[in-house]
C-alpha cells in the first residue's frame, strides 16, 4: 500500500479549500495538499508534479472541465478523478463519468464523506504502491 497520497484540490472558493484542507488533514496518509483555483492552473500544475486524486469543483468559470478531465484521463495521472457538485443531477453525472470522472460529491451534503472515499481509492489501488 502506498504510503502518502498527493491530493490537488481545484476550487475558487478560499471556503471550500481551508474545509477541504482541514478534512484532508485529518486522513491518514495524505502527504500533500495542493489547490489551484481554475481547470487550466491544474493542468499546469499536472504538467510538473505528480498527483494521487484530484477533487475538482464542476462549476468553476475559467475552462472547461470536460475538456480538462478528457486530458487529466489522457494523461494517466492522477488515478482518481473526483468530482464537486453543488447540483447533483443524474444526468450531469453521466456526462462526467463518460468524460472520465470516477467519484462525485454534493458539494453542500456528502461532502464530509471524501475520507470514506479516500479509503476505497486505497482499496482499490493497494496492490500498486
Amino acid at each position: 500500500m502506498k504510503n502518502n497520497y498527493t491530493i490537488l484540490v481545484v476550487d475558487q472558493s478560499p471556503i471550500i479549500v481551508e474545509r477541504m484542507s482541514s478534512l484532508l488533514a485529518e486522513i491518514e496518509n495524505i502527504g500533500l495538499v495542493a489547490n489551484v483555483s481554475s481547470y487550466p492552473k491544474a493542468l499546469k500544475y499536472l504538467d510538473k508534479n505528480v498527483i494521487d486524486i484530484i477533487i475538482m469543483d464542476t462549476g468553476l468559470t475559467k475552462g472547461n472541465v470536460f475538456e480538462t478531465i478528457k486530458t487529466i484521463k489522457e494523461r494517466k495521472q492522477p488515478n482518481a478523478i473526483v468530482m464537486v457538485m453543488s447540483d447533483y443531477a443524474s444526468d450531469t453525472t453521466e456526462l462526467f463519468l463518460k468524460a472520465g470522472a470516477n467519484y462525485f460529491y454534493d458539494k453542500f451534503g456528502d461532502f464530509e464523506d471524501i475520507g470514506n472515499m479516500i479509503g476505497k481509492f486505497r482499496s482499490l489501488n493497494s496492490g500498486n504502491g
